[in-house]
Formats: C-alpha cells, sequence, structure tokens
C-alpha cells in the first residue's frame, strides 16, 4: 500500500538513481529465512486462515476472513504503527488482475514483470505460476512483503521481493507494471497516471486492476490514452468473465445442455482449423419451427457469411492482430473470436448481447482450446472503449443498424482504431454514412451449401474502416 508521502516526481533523477539502487531484492524463501521476520510471520499465521474462496480458486493466501476477524482487525504487530492489515484482504482490483493473468498465461511468458503495491502477493503468484521470467512483489510496507513470501511459499512458486517504494522512479528495468486496485486517493491516483504515461512513451506494458476506484476519463490524456497497445484496463470485474466461468456457472448448465442437443459440432466452412457447434443439415433442428426450440431465436447456431470471411483473414493474417487488444463485436459462435486468440493477441474479448451466443462462444472456444474473456455488456455507441482493434462480422441488416454501428465506428476510427469488417453484400443495398471510408481487404468464395443458406451469397468481404 501506498500514499503520496511516497511519491519522488520532484526529486533530481541522481537521487532518485541512488535511491533505487539502495533497494534490494531477496527470493521469497530466503525473505523468510531473515531473523527479523520470525516474530511477524508467527502473527500472520496466528491472525489468518488459508483461503482459496475468491475469483482465483488456483491461488491459496494467508487472508483475514469474517470467519477470522469477526468484522474487526485487532492484530498488533510490532511496528506496525497501528495501520489496518491491508495486505491481509484480497482486494476485488488483485482479483481481477491476477484473474486475467491465469487465463491468458502465454502473455507473460517470458517477461520481466514488477506487482507494484503487491499487498498479499496474489497478482505477483499469478505472474509466477505464468512462467514469467522473472517477477517482483514490491510493497512499502514491511508486513505486506512478508505476506507476499508465506503466500509465495504455500503457493510453491518463488518470486522476488523488493522493499520499499519505487513509485516515480523513471529507470526500471522491468517489462511490465502490474498495479492492483491502488486507486484510493485523487492526488495519488494523479501522479501515478502521469508516472505510468511516462512509462508507457518508454515501450513498458502496464496492467491495472480496478473496480470502479478509477475515473478513466479524468485521467484520459492526450499521452495517456486507453487505445495504446501496451496498456489494458480491466476497470470492472464485472465487465468480462473467462470463457470458462460461462461453462462452470450453474445457472447456464440447462441451455449447455440444449445447445449441444440441437447442434453438431461442423468444420465444414471455408476456416476448417475452426470447429462450432452449429445447426447444420445435419441437425434434427434442422427443420424445426423456432417455436419448437426452448431457446430463442439461435441466430448463433449459423456460422453466417461475413463472419466466416473476417474469421478466414484474420487466420490467414495474424500479424495483423499479433500483441493487440481486440474486441469482437456480435460475437456469434464466437468463431472469429477463437481465431484471434489463436493469432496471440494481447487480449481478446467476445462480445454478445444475448446470453445464448455467450454460452456457445464459450463452449466453442473450450473445444478449440484457447481461452477468450465474454463480455454481454452493449458497447456499441461507447466511444470509450480501450481496445486496439474492433471486429464487425455479419451485423448489417437494415439502414438502423448500419447508421447506428457505423457512427460508432467513425469515432473510434478518429482514435486511430483498427476496424475490420465482415460483410458478404450487405453493405450494398444499405444506406448509411461513411461509405468512402470503406477499404476492400479480400474477398473469399463462400462453401456451396453457405450461399445456397445465405440469400445466394456467393463470396464475402473482408473491409477496413479507414
Amino acid at each position: 500500500m501506498y500514499s503520496t508521502s511516497h511519491l519522488h516526481f520532484k526529486v533530481p533523477r541522481s537521487s532518485l538513481i541512488k535511491f533505487i539502487k539502495r533497494l534490494q531484492t531477496l527470493s521469497s524463501t530466503n525473505y523468510l529465512k531473515l531473523d527479523s521476520n520470525q516474530k511477524t510471520i508467527n502473527s500472520i499465521r496466528q491472525n489468518t486462515e488459508v483461503s482459496s474462496s475468491h475469483l482465483t480458486p488456483e491461488i491459496k493466501l494467508h487472508l483475514i476472513t469474517s470467519a477470522i476477524s469477526n468484522g474487526s482487525t485487532p492484530f498488533e504487530f510490532e511496528n506496525y504503527n497501528n495501520e489496518d492489515p491491508f495486505w491481509g484482504f484480497y482486494w476485488p482490483g488483485g482479483q481481477v488482475l491476477s484473474r486475467y493473468i491465469l487465463d491468458n498465461a502465454n502473455f507473460f511468458k517470458n517477461l520481466s514483470i514488477i506487482d507494484i503495491g503487491c499487498g498479499c502477493g496474489a497478482t505477483a503468484i499469478a505472474a509466477a505460476k505464468s512462467n514469467s521470467k522473472k517477477v517482483i512483489a514490491n510493497d512499502s510496507d514491511a508486513i505486506a512483503c512478508v505476506a507476499t513470501a508465506m503466500n509465495a511459499e504455500i503457493n510453491q512458486v518463488e518470486v522476488e521481493i523488493l522493499h520499499g517504494s519505487i513509485l516515480g522512479e523513471k529507470n526500471i528495468p522491468w517489462d511490465c507494471i502490474l498495479m492492483g486496485d491502488m486507486f484510493y486517493e485523487e492526488i495519488q491516483s494523479s501522479h501515478t497516471i502521469d508516472w505510468l504515461d511516462y512509462l508507457i512513451e518508454q515501450g513498458k506494458r502496464i496492467l491495472i486492476g480496478d473496480p470502479g476506484r478509477l475515473p478513466i476519463q479524468k485521467y484520459k490524456g492526450a499521452n495517456f490514452n486507453l487505445s495504446r497497445r501496451t496498456v489494458h484496463f480491466s476497470t470492472n470485474a464485472c465487465v468480462t468473465e473467462s470463457h470458462q466461468s460461462y461453462l462452470t456457472n450453474l445457472q447456464n448448465q440447462r441451455k449447455i445442455e440444449l445447445i449441444k442437443q440441437y447442434t453438431n459440432f461442423s468444420y465444414d466452412h471455408i476456416t476448417p482449423e475452426i470447429g462450432l457447434h452449429l445447426i447444420t443439415k445435419d441437425s434434427e433442428a434442422w427443420t424445426w419451427k423456432q417455436s419448437e426450440i426452448q431457446l430463442r431465436d439461435p441466430f448463433w447456431a449459423f456460422y453466417w457469411p461475413g463472419g466466416q470471411a473476417l474469421t478466414r483473414y484474420v487466420l490467414d493474417n495474424p500479424q495483423e492482430f499479433e500483441n493487440k487488444s481486440v474486441l469482437d463485436v456480435g460475437c456469434g459462435s464466437g468463431a472469429t473470436s477463437i481465431a484471434v486468440a489463436r493469432a496471440q493477441a494481447l487480449e481478446i474479448v467476445a462480445n454478445d448481447c444475448d446470453i445464448d451466443a455467450c454460452i456457445v462462444t464459450a463452449l466453442n472456444a473450450e473445444l478449440n482450446g484457447v481461452n477468450l474473456r465474454i463480455s454481454q455488456e452493449n458497447f456499441i455507441g461507447n466511444a470509450n472503449i480501450p481496445w486496439d482493434c474492433i471486429l464487425v462480422g455479419d451485423m448489417f441488416y437494415n439502414d438502423e443498424i448500419c447508421s447506428v454501428i457505423f457512427k460508432w465506428l467513425k469515432d473510434l476510427s478518429s482514435q486511430h482504431k483498427k476496424i475490420f469488417i465482415g460483410d458478404p453484400g450487405r453493405l450494398k443495398g444499405r444506406n448509411f454514412e461513411f461509405k468512402e471510408n470503406l477499404k476492400l481487404l479480400k474477398t473469399y468464395r463462400l462453401k456451396e451449401d453457405t450461399f445456397i443458406e445465405n440469400d445466394t451469397f456467393v463470396n464475402a468481404n473482408v473491409l477496413a474502416f479507414m
């Protein structure tokens, strides 16, 4: 935990360099062997319990739970200065950041990482489990450092412990900076954002976990731009969920059963690298009326031609999406999102307002062996989204939706976001602004069954919105 007194913006650079040299790291194993830490270790053991009851059950943590505290925190640690034991609680921003790291381990492999304000150390532990090259757990509070070392030990990982404040230091050597739930005070937030802005300019990758304390719009300046691919904000743990959470949610089990009952797992399309739960001619539900299907309009069970073309383009051009953060709007079956995940994107969020589409996307992700984040939020019209690339596949069914979507895309393109559209020809008959902004990238020939099923469209196009 840091306060504004730990910020060093007005300290001369030479003093900062001397300061950082005085900060020594020590492995978590050796940290626990220090004689000076033994009383603290015993006190933490006596006043916490090891818990996995949180968003990252793969990680065990010494925490002050309701069973331990009885609603209070009556702990007395030597030299603790009567401060609250914040390290004994797993704060929501830290939980979502740790969950993100565990779900996207490939993005952190072989990176050197520092977890600033590590608290209980969960985020550093998640990074260590992701085979990062080196993980530093940093906190200005001595007891938090001990708690982190203890938690690393029970999770059988090794992290380096760095006790002291490095906020404001401009010569840090690590590739990636993690900050979970640290934005409690407006002044501190402002100074920290200025510092992170500087680090972004130096090419550092920064990830922040925050449950809503950080007012992003206030800090969205000319330099600290949320569209930068080097920064990712997990600003609300409820906005996106891992695809696995959709599959384990008890409320979704009946729908999962029905989806499996109504569909076949098919590779018969122009992206045979990806298998999908689809209603095909071989499915029993193919001849059923809508009233006979116990799910509302199952549009997600058909692989629409614009979506096929867009997915094919992603598979053929993975370099366009590597290390980018990507939003797949109206994801349907999730095919395009799965292709992006295979392209080693920094992040892919499969987005659809329909719960059934989100569930089938989760099923398809699992069967194709990729990890996705999924969101049911309606992002159309929101010009403040953080992703670098926006994908829109076959969503232009009438003039009204064309008008709404293209006004939104125009706003996003002005922020230099990349926008890719899959369309089989529906746009030709639509009346909307900004047609001149469309650039044809590729035309794909559809399989015969596809164009027979889809208004005799023979080809489908991929376009960029310039």
